[in-house]
C-alpha cells in the first residue's frame, strides 16, 4: 500500500477556474447579477491562484493572472451596465411636460364669450 507521502496529489487548477469564470462572466455581463457575481468568484480564484503561483506552483501563475484579468473585466462591465441607467434618469426637479407649472395651477376662463363683429 502506498503511503500518503508517496501519493500523487492532483494540482488544484484555480487559475483555469478563474479563466473559465471570467469567460462566463464576460458572456453574461449584460445580466449584472450573474455576470458580476460570477466575475467576483473568478477574481477570488485568480487571487488564490496567484498566491499558489508564488508558493511554488509556477505553472499556475500564468493562468491565474489571465483569469484575474478576465474576471476583473467581467466585474467592471457588469457594474458599468448595472449603474449606467441611473445616471441618465431625470431628477425630480425636472417638470413633466403634461403638468402645469407650479405658479399657474389654474387658468380662469374668459369673462365673456368671444363675439365676432360682422359689418
Amino acid at each position: 500500500m502506498a503511503s500518503a507521502a508517496n501519493r500523487k496529489v492532483p494540482q488544484v487548477a484555480v487559475g483555469i477556474t478563474s479563466i473559465v469564470l471570467g469567460m462566463i462572466g464576460l458572456a453574461l455581463f449584460f445580466l449584472p447579477i450573474l455576470g458580476t457575481t460570477i466575475g467576483a468568484c473568478g477574481v477570488i480564484c485568480g487571487i488564490a491562484g496567484i498566491g499558489m503561483g508564488w508558493a511554488g506552483y509556477h505553472n499556475e501563475l500564468r493562468s491565474a493572472c489571465v483569469g484575474l484579468l478576465l474576471s476583473s473585466v467581467a466585474v467592471t462591465l457588469g457594474l458599468a451596465i448595472n449603474y449606467a441607467p441611473i445616471a441618465y434618469e431625470p431628477s425630480n426637479a425636472v417638470p413633466r411636460l403634461w403638468q402645469a407649472p407650479m405658479e399657474n395651477r389654474f387658468v380662469p376662463p374668459p369673462a365673456r364669450p368671444f363675439q365676432f363683429d360682422i359689418p
